[in-house]
């Protein structure tokens, strides 16, 4: 450690009030750069998630049953829902035009109860016909998805035993998907089949209110519209040939949760910008006032035997000491705050948040802690040259 290193440290060590407060200072701007960051990038990775897992372009629910805040409830927050149709609506719309794939889907919430490991959605599919859900299923589990078989999303908790229990019945998890940020980290998947078989067993155990045979039902009808045709027009068709049915672009129910978090963005910029600026100017205003309250100071050190050169590397010390250490806590502060903010999006205003992976959220840090340090010392270069480059004689007849 070089003396004009311990000088500074030494100096930051004696004036600990103003360390404490030009610190303070910068934790504060470290900390509002670095979680408007995290939440921004946090939602719209979310959203990018959402958008990549849905895969189809309209979405066929029953009209009573079912509301769309019901269905965004179950993708974007994770809430646990169900709703039924007569399956021959799925062979009704096949014979429709414009149609390049269709599956169908089947619903069932599970209980917080004796019978159940947790409360969580159950989406049964078609192998033979899905293409929604198989092809991001595929990465977790290479196999075909046999009877009592599940994929389970990331915040699944999966028993040692890997069997996770469903109104007294058994599911095997054989799969655990990356985390998306949305409600699908709460769901099981499995085939059709497994499904209702939950159902029945929910029937048989009294726990379900819905007593029509599972086996003639299903809950939603997935469509890839062909590239030449119009979603728009075939959803209008759906809906005026189908009065049980509502047909919906999934695009559109994006959409609209998009553009309210667009504008939730905007605003936290706004807001970070307008912080991070009135932080920089505190920060450059009143470590200008301290050097020039320490002129005398600096002007002795000169008379000592400093030169320029040295005098500079050592205010440059100080400040680089106050900047890191501020943005190290600020940092590590703002990650804290950042876990309780992605709980309050997703259980509360019910939108999707993904965090980026541990790599990519230590890099954003580093970057926050040497941008902090770098900004610094630049909005404070010309107060500190200006300081340096006056006369210790000027300086020490001036305080006479």
């Amino acid at each position: 450690m070089n003396t004009l290193f311990k000088l500074s440290l030494a100096n930051l060590k004696h004036k600990t009030a103003r360390t404490f407060y030009l610190t303070a200072l910068v934790v504060f701007m470290s900390f509002t750069v670095f979680f408007g960051a995290t939440v921004t990038l946090g939602l719209n990775r979310g959203l990018d998630s959402l958008k990549t897992r849905l895969g189809a372009d309209i979405i066929v629910i029953p009209r009573k049953e079912a509301n769309l805040h019901q269905v965004e409830g179950m993708l974007f927050s994770g809430k646990p829902g169900y709703f039924y149709m007569n399956k021959s609506v799925l062979d009704d719309i096949s014979s429709m035009d414009g149609i390049e794939k269709i599956t169908a889907q089947f619903y069932l919430a599970s209980l917080t109860a004796d019978c159940c490991s947790s409360e969580m959605q159950l989406i049964g599919i078609d192998p033979d016909t899905d293409f929604v859900i198989s092809p991001w299923l595929n990465q977790a589990y290479s196999g075909d998805l046999g009877e009592m078989e599940v994929i389970v999303g990331s915040d699944v908790f999966i028993p040692k035993t890997g069997i996770i229990k469903v109104y007294n019945q058994d599911l095997r998890a054989v799969g655990n998907l990356e985390k998306t940020g949305t409600g699908l980290d709460i769901t099981v998947y499995g085939n059709t089949d497994t499904i209702k078989r939950l159902l029945k067993s929910a029937q048989n155990l009294g726990v379900t209110t819905y007593s029509s045979d599972p086996d003639e039902m299903i809950s939603s009808v997935m469509i890839k519209v062909s590239r030449d045709y119009d979603k728009g027009k075939l959803t209008e068709e759906i809906n005026k040939r189908f009065t049980d049915v509502r047909a919906v672009e999934n695009q559109h129910m994006i959409s609209s949760f998009s553009e309210k978090l667009d504008v939730a963005t905007v605003v936290i910029k706004t807001v970070v910008g307008g912080i991070w600026l009135l932080a920089l100017v505190i920060i450059a205003f009143a470590f200008s006032m301290l050097l020039n309250e320490r002129k005398r100071e600096f002007a002795v050190l000169r008379v000592l035997g400093f030169t320029r050169k040295s005098l500079l590397i050592s205010i440059f010390y100080e400040i680089i000491l106050i900047c890191a250490a501020g943005s190290v806590i600020g940092v590590l502060l703002s990650s804290f705050w950042s876990l309780q903010i992605k709980y309050f999006l997703e259980t509360r205003l019910e939108v999707p948040f993904l965090f980026e992976d541990y790599g990519s959220f230590i890099l954003q840090g580093i970057l926050t802690i040497v941008s902090s340090v770098l900004m610094g010392l630049v909005v404070l270069i010309i107060p500190v040259l200006r300081i340096v480059k006056t006369s210790p004689e000027a300086v020490l007849r001036e305080v006479d």
